[in-house]
């Protein structure tokens, strides 16, 4: 597995214009769980033949070991309040070469609540306390190339893109004044990488003693290409269906494809087959439909398999069913005890759905999930009422009056 626990947050980068593709993490070439004791800032050399260690660490000046720590805890590599901006975690320089792409999966997870790229045009009013993880890889000793901006919402702060996870930013994720968790548990991954090393750096900052950056399970794979000439493979959300296409130049001994879904992008499961095109040179067409897909995101590959057994694997394909970010009621009905609630758009999510008088008293509380909601109410009093739904992204309220 990419993880250990928590909420796992695949949001994608590619290397090379692939931004919907996961590796597998399996760590074929290159692996860290960091199950070393706790202290430990130095790697061993497990990994590779080279003298060097797996990894090191260094950076963190305010560090006592004790309180304010920059090394291994409970298995993970942990920054607890590490104040100053040069805690780095480096790894050596992996060998790829021989391989046609190679891809890499970092897990980073935190608790406590990290502050973001505060300015003066928020309530907070704070702009040095800034808290951040950043992601970066160089290739054959080229220089470092920094996974930007990894949960995509930036919000007020442009500047934001310069760090892989930040915390809380005043307005869309979170707010300075309250306790949150600012990305949970998530795992990095870049993929289509090709060269003759790979280096990774990881640099942390947080300040506060309640605030705690662990990174593990960081892994890098050499993938094998499929033993056929794969041109294209998509995956496209198609109103409530997912549509799954692909076309091959030519195909050698090719029995069948298996289509395979995940929620993870690692434990995978069958969903649908197509037999293939046995020995062909000719271009060749297929699409597969999944009827009753995962909501929000999920994942898709492809498994090819020979008449001799052979088998070979796509790269991964994400597609993300969300909810519009401007969900609102467009009606709301009331007769004889039964409310009747309708959206503009379906939601995919779940929400919360709530009723309250104009003195604030809650009358109504649900979750519903789709786009109309109805509620069984023996008796609303006349008068002006509110009505409101939240979800993840968004929220919208009306009012209306019970005659």
């Amino acid at each position: 597995m990419c993880y250990k626990a928590g909420l796992m947050a695949c949001i994608l980068f590619g290397a090379v214009s692939v931004k919907d593709a996961l590796c597998q993490c399996a760590g074929a070439l290159w692996s860290e769980n960091f199950s070393y004791a706790d202290g430990t800032v130095v790697g061993a050399n497990n990994n590779t033949t080279n003298p060097s260690p797996d990894w090191t660490s260094g950076g963190c000046t305010t560090c006592n070991g004790v309180s304010d720590t920059w090394d291994v805890r409970s298995n993970q590599f942990q920054a607890h309040d590490v104040n100053d901006h040069d805690s780095w975690l480096l790894t050596e320089a992996i060998a790829i070469a021989g391989f046609t792409t190679v891809d890499f999966c970092i897990t980073i997870s935190e608790t406590g609540d990290h502050e973001g790229l505060y300015m003066n045009a928020d309530d907070c009013g704070d702009i040095s306390n800034q808290d951040y993880v950043d992601v970066e890889y160089r290739i054959d000793g080229g220089g470092w190339i920094l996974v930007q901006n990894y949960l995509g919402w930036c919000g007020l702060y442009g500047s934001c893109a310069n760090h892989t996870f930040y915390g809380d930013d005043g307005l869309t994720q979170g707010d300075c004044r309250n306790n949150d968790t600012d990305w949970g548990s998530s795992t990095v991954t870049v993929t289509g990488l090709t060269g003759t090393t790979l280096q990774l750096r990881i640099t942390a900052r947080n300040s506060a003693a309640s605030e705690y950056i662990n990174i593990d399970n960081i892994n890098v794979n050499g993938n094998v290409p499929l033993p056929i000439e794969l041109s294209t493979f998509n995956a496209e959300r198609n109103g409530d269906e997912v549509r799954l296409t692909w076309e091959t130049y030519s195909e050698t001994n090719n029995d069948y494809f298996l289509v395979e879904r995940s929620v993870d992008g690692v434990e995978f499961s069958e969903i649908d087959w197509v037999d293939g095109a046995g020995t062909s040179v000719s271009f060749n067409s297929y699409q597969v439909t999944d009827f009753d897909p995962i909501k929000g995101l999920s994942f898709y590959r492809l498994k090819q398999v020979d008449f001799d057994g052979t088998q070979g694997y796509s790269h991964i394909k994400a597609v993300k069913f969300d909810d519009p970010i401007g969900i609102q009621i467009e009606r709301i009905f009331y007769s004889e005890g039964r409310l009747e609630m309708h959206l503009t758009e379906k939601s995919i999510s779940e929400y919360l759905f709530t009723v309250t008088g104009v003195n604030g008293q809650k009358v109504i509380e649900l979750t519903g999930v789709g786009q109309s909601l109805s509620a069984t109410r023996q008796h609303l009093p006349s008068g002006l009422y509110i009505a409101s739904v939240f979800n993840n992204f968004d929220h919208h309220s009306i009012k209306f009056v019970v005659p």
